[in-house]
Order: C-alpha cells, then sequence, then structure tokens
C-alpha cells in the first residue's frame, strides 16, 4: 500500500485541479491526473484505473452539460455510445490480463499514442 505524503497530496490536488479544468474545456486532462498518479507512487495500472474511475464522473458531467450542442442525429450517438462501451469493455478485460511489468514496458508508447490522437483531433483528421 502507498502512503500518501503531504508533498504527494499537494501534487495530486494541483493535477487534479488542472486537469478538472482541461477536461471541462477541451478534454485531455489525464495527461496531468495520470503522471501525478504514478509519481505519488501509484503502480501503472493502479494509476490507470483510479484515473479512469475518477474521470468518468467529469465526463459524465460534461456529456449532461453539453447535451444541448450536440449536432449528431440521436441514434448516430446511440450507435456510437455503443461502439465505445465495447472498447472500453474489451479494454479493462485486457488491462486486467496484461502483467503489471508489461504495462509499465508499454506505458510510454500508449501514452505517445494518445498524445498523437489527441493533437490530430485538434486538426479535424479524425472525423467520423
Amino acid at each position: 500500500m502507498t502512503t500518501l505524503t503531504f508533498s504527494s497530496a499537494v501534487l495530486l490536488l494541483s493535477a487534479s485541479g488542472i486537469a478538472s479544468t482541461l477536461n471541462s474545456v477541451a478534454g485531455g486532462g489525464s495527461f496531468f491526473s495520470f503522471p501525478a498518479l504514478i509519481f505519488a507512487g501509484l503502480p501503472p495500472l493502479k494509476a490507470n484505473a483510479t484515473n479512469n474511475t475518477v474521470t468518468w464522473i467529469g465526463y459524465a458531467v460534461s456529456i449532461y452539460a453539453y447535451r444541448s450542442d450536440l449536432s449528431i442525429p440521436f441514434r448516430q450517438l446511440l450507435v456510437l455510445a455503443l461502439i465505445s462501451l465495447v472498447g472500453g469493455v474489451m479494454g479493462a478485460i485486457l488491462l486486467l490480463r496484461t502483467p503489471q511489468s508489461v504495462f509499465a514496458k508499454l506505458l510510454p508508447y500508449l501514452l505517445l499514442v494518445a498524445t498523437i490522437l489527441f493533437t490530430l483531433q485538434s486538426f479535424n483528421f479524425l472525423v467520423i
């Protein structure tokens, strides 16, 4: 079990504030919160699970807050939600079966791919 020091608490509080602000405006808050959890001493798999558990609440609130701004038909939204749900469940199962050491080795590459996809998204390269 990881002991939470004062400096780790300050780091996590600061990172969560930055992450929440970024997620509410443009997304990408996990680029701050996830590394902060690792620097605070959590193993990568636990940091990933903790980060995803906390951020989904913010995503749910954002979906509700911006629901009137959706410009896609409800049926298409349901299809995309179903695809996301299936992908999320498959990813969770894969993570549960991945050894900690393998995930730690893959982590830099996963973050690189996530960063590239996040950046390309702002240039509208990934349009459905």
